[in-house]
C-alpha cells in the first residue's frame, strides 16, 4: 500500500465512524422529541394548567429539541476535488 492509499484507508474509516455516530445521535434527538411530544400530550389531556415557569421551561425545551434536529440535519461542506495528475 502506497502513502496515499494508506491515509484513504485511514478517512475511510473516520468516515464511517462518523456516519454511525451521526445516525446515533440523530436517533437519540427523535426519541427525546417523541418524549417531548408525550409530555405536551399528558399536559394537554390534563385538567390542570401550567405555571408560567413551567411554561417557560417546556417551550425552551421544545425549541432546543427543533433545534438539535435541525442542526444536525445542516450539510457538510465537499471535500475539494483531487489534484489533477499529470
Amino acid at each position: 500500500m502506497s502513502t496515499i492509499t494508506d491515509y484513504v484507508a485511514k478517512v475511510e474509516a473516520s468516515f464511517t465512524e462518523i456516519a454511525a455516530a451521526e445516525a446515533a445521535q440523530a436517533q437519540k434527538v427523535t426519541d427525546l422529541s417523541a418524549q417531548v411530544a408525550a409530555l405536551q400530550a399528558q399536559i394537554a389531556a390534563s385538567a390542570s394548567t401550567l405555571a408560567p415557569a413551567d411554561q417557560a421551561a417546556l417551550d425552551k425545551l421544545v425549541a432546543d429539541a427543533n433545534t438539535l434536529a435541525t442542526t444536525g440535519a445542516l450539510p457538510v461542506p465537499a471535500a475539494p476535488a483531487a489534484p489533477a495528475t499529470p
